[in-house]
Protein backbone atom coordinates (compact mmCIF):
# COMPACT_ATOMS: atom_id res chain seq x y z
CA UNK A 1 0.00 0.00 0.00
CA UNK A 2 2.75 2.45 0.93
CA UNK A 3 4.62 1.72 -2.28
CA UNK A 4 1.47 2.21 -4.37
CA UNK A 5 0.85 5.64 -2.87
CA UNK A 6 4.41 6.72 -3.71
CA UNK A 7 4.52 5.33 -7.25
CA UNK A 8 1.22 6.45 -8.74
CA UNK A 9 1.52 9.79 -10.50
CA UNK A 10 -0.93 9.99 -13.43
CA UNK A 11 -3.74 7.46 -12.98
CA UNK A 12 -4.42 4.11 -11.34
CA UNK A 13 -6.31 0.91 -11.96
CA UNK A 14 -6.94 -0.67 -8.58
CA UNK A 15 -8.42 -3.90 -7.31
CA UNK A 16 -10.34 -3.72 -4.04
CA UNK A 17 -9.25 -7.13 -2.78
CA UNK A 18 -5.73 -6.46 -1.58
CA UNK A 19 -3.79 -8.87 0.62
CA UNK A 20 -2.20 -6.14 2.72
CA UNK A 21 -5.13 -3.85 3.47
CA UNK A 22 -8.03 -1.80 2.24
CA UNK A 23 -7.86 0.14 -1.01
CA UNK A 24 -9.68 3.10 0.62
CA UNK A 25 -6.52 4.86 1.93
CA UNK A 26 -4.98 4.66 -1.54
CA UNK A 27 -8.16 6.10 -3.10
CA UNK A 28 -8.16 8.93 -0.56
CA UNK A 29 -4.49 9.72 -1.18
CA UNK A 30 -5.00 9.70 -4.95
CA UNK A 31 -8.09 11.89 -4.67
CA UNK A 32 -6.22 14.40 -2.50
CA UNK A 33 -3.55 14.63 -5.22
CA UNK A 34 -6.12 14.90 -8.03
CA UNK A 35 -5.12 11.55 -9.52
CA UNK A 36 -7.95 9.58 -11.12
CA UNK A 37 -8.53 5.91 -10.36
CA UNK A 38 -10.55 3.12 -11.90
CA UNK A 39 -11.62 0.21 -9.71
CA UNK A 40 -11.26 -3.12 -11.52
CA UNK A 41 -12.26 -6.11 -9.44
CA UNK A 42 -13.61 -9.61 -9.59
CA UNK A 43 -15.07 -9.31 -6.12
CA UNK A 44 -17.77 -7.30 -4.43
CA UNK A 45 -17.09 -3.58 -4.20
CA UNK A 46 -16.95 -2.70 -0.48
CA UNK A 47 -19.47 -0.23 0.93
CA UNK A 48 -16.81 2.37 1.79
CA UNK A 49 -15.65 2.34 -1.85
CA UNK A 50 -19.23 2.55 -3.19
CA UNK A 51 -19.76 5.69 -1.08
CA UNK A 52 -16.89 7.43 -2.85
CA UNK A 53 -17.62 10.36 -5.19
CA UNK A 54 -19.97 9.54 -8.04
CA UNK A 55 -17.26 10.02 -10.66
CA UNK A 56 -15.29 6.99 -9.45
CA UNK A 57 -15.45 4.34 -12.16
CA UNK A 58 -15.86 0.76 -10.92
CA UNK A 59 -15.69 -2.20 -13.30
CA UNK A 60 -16.36 -5.87 -12.55
CA UNK A 61 -14.12 -8.49 -14.12
CA UNK A 62 -14.02 -9.67 -16.82
CA UNK A 63 -13.83 -6.53 -18.94
CA UNK A 64 -12.42 -6.32 -22.43
CA UNK A 65 -9.05 -4.50 -22.48
CA UNK A 66 -10.46 -1.90 -24.89
CA UNK A 67 -13.26 -1.11 -22.42
CA UNK A 68 -10.82 -0.81 -19.51
CA UNK A 69 -8.62 1.47 -21.60
CA UNK A 70 -11.61 3.61 -22.60
CA UNK A 71 -12.78 4.01 -18.99
CA UNK A 72 -9.26 4.91 -17.87
CA UNK A 73 -9.06 7.56 -20.59
CA UNK A 74 -12.41 8.96 -19.41
CA UNK A 75 -11.15 9.14 -15.83
CA UNK A 76 -7.98 10.91 -16.92
CA UNK A 77 -9.95 13.32 -19.11
CA UNK A 78 -12.34 14.19 -16.27
CA UNK A 79 -9.40 14.76 -13.96
CA UNK A 80 -7.65 17.02 -16.45
CA UNK A 81 -10.85 19.02 -16.97
CA UNK A 82 -11.19 19.55 -13.22
CA UNK A 83 -7.58 20.73 -12.94
CA UNK A 84 -8.08 23.13 -15.85
CA UNK A 85 -11.24 24.61 -14.29
CA UNK A 86 -9.68 25.06 -10.83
Amino acid sequence: MREARQLIRDAAVLDVNLADGSVTPVLEALSARGIPAVIYTGGVIPEDVRRRPHDLIALSKPVLPACLSCELRKAIGTSELRRFQA
